[in-house]
């Protein structure tokens, strides 16, 4: 309910960002365009998303995910967010936590953000991600605001 300012698609998960909220969808399983809520996190008003981008999942182990979201807030703040996704017997579940923040990375709302990966490396050299191999990945970041600059900086 209520206005939706920003959409990210995570792999098979959509991302929400509302003035409320930072919400986690799946596609229901019924085929008839039905989505499911599956974590919602409260922000603080004056922080409004205001655009969003994801990385590309990097495996944890062989039922584990995580991908980084990049949050534009409508106060100038650029953040950082995890997104964890576990594959289980019942299905899947996801969780979403806030990691850090760059409080005005711009003067003015963040009206975009893109994150350009640059490369995935495992930590463990060439063991592959089902053995249980953490991996880790680079990015740039680069984002725009009112304030009509556009900042870059590599995510680790």
């Amino acid at each position: 309910d209520g206005a939706v300012y920003c959409l990210a698609s995570c792999g098979s998960l959509l991302l929400a960002g509302t003035p409320e909220a930072v919400s986690v969808w799946s596609a229901g399983s019924d085929g008839m365009g039905d989505w499911v809520l599956l974590q919602s996190v409260e922000v603080h008003p004056e922080q409004t998303p205001t655009c969003m981008a994801c990385s590309a999942p990097l495996p944890i182990s062989r039922n584990r995910r995580a991908v980084a979201v990049l949050v534009g807030c409508w106060d100038g703040t650029m953040q950082r967010w995890s997104l964890e996704e576990v594959e289980e017997q019942g299905g899947q579940t996801v969780q979403l936590r806030l990691g850090n923040e760059v409080a005005q990375a711009h003067t003015g709302a963040v009206n975009g953000v893109v994150l350009v990966q640059t490369h995935t490396t495992s930590l463990y050299g060439a063991m592959a991600p089902e053995t249980g191999a953490r991996t880790v990945g680079s990015a740039l970041v680069i984002s725009g605001g009112d304030d009509g600059s556009v900042q870059a900086w590599t995510l680790m």
